[in-house]
């Protein structure tokens, strides 16, 4: 059989399949249960769908294997509907404690986020590539350079000709380097006494 890679915008049904990817990809096991771990990558997943208005889902054979969600700033997003589910997945977690240490593992996330912004110009960036994952058993073959790509092809028509994303080392943070994005920040922090992740911000350019 021919392996054939495909590309269409988000539909609702895939939702299920890239919660899975993205427990796959970041690995949120640690010391919670299957059950929270599945939780907190479904409120991840619905966290970064709230603030996109660009979807990209990759399929290999037709089974969604990957994903790029982006924001270009100065359009509206109109994601009421996002909103709403994100309520919902959050609120199995508010039941427990494990369940409350990872929303709030998740609040520090995007404050970290915001700290690596402080002093950045963001007024020149109106895009942001909120999510970018590939299901790890198909990654190393394109798909995320592909995935990648579709976002500034459409950009480059919306346009948007700077934009930014953050990275951590839970991931393949090096792709970006690879993909000639800049590294402009980067913040070590500390969780623990056993459990540290470094966060970066990468800038790229687009020629329009």
């Amino acid at each position: 059989m021919i392996r054939k890679l495909t590309m269409r915008p988000l539909e609702r049904r895939d939702i299920a399949k890239l919660v899975t990817i993205v427990e796959r990809v970041w690995d949120f096991s640690g010391d919670r249960d299957i059950r929270e771990n599945h939780r907190l990558a479904n409120v991840f997943l619905k966290a970064c769908l709230v603030r996109q208005n660009f979807t990209q889902v990759a399929l290999w054979n037709d089974e969604v294997v990957g994903v790029i969600l982006a924001e270009t700033k100065y359009l509206k997003k109109g994601r009421i509907g996002d909103f709403l589910r994100l309520g919902l997945a959050q609120l199995p977690l508010s039941f427990s404690h494990e369940g409350r240490q990872s929303l709030r593992l998740l609040k520090k996330n995007r404050e970290i986020d915001k700290r690596l912004l402080t002093n950045f110009n963001q007024r020149e960036y109106s895009g942001e590539v909120v999510l970018l994952v590939v299901d790890p058993a198909y990654q190393n073959l394109g798909i995320g350079r592909q995935l990648l790509a579709s976002v500034a092809d459409h950009w480059k028509i919306v346009p948007v000709s700077h934009y930014y994303l953050f990275a951590d080392t839970a991931c393949n943070y090096q792709f970006y380097k690879l993909m000639g994005l800049m590294e402009e920040r980067k913040l070590q922090v500390k969780f623990d006494q056993q459990f540290k992740l470094t966060f970066f911000l990468y800038t790229g350019e687009l020629n329009n």
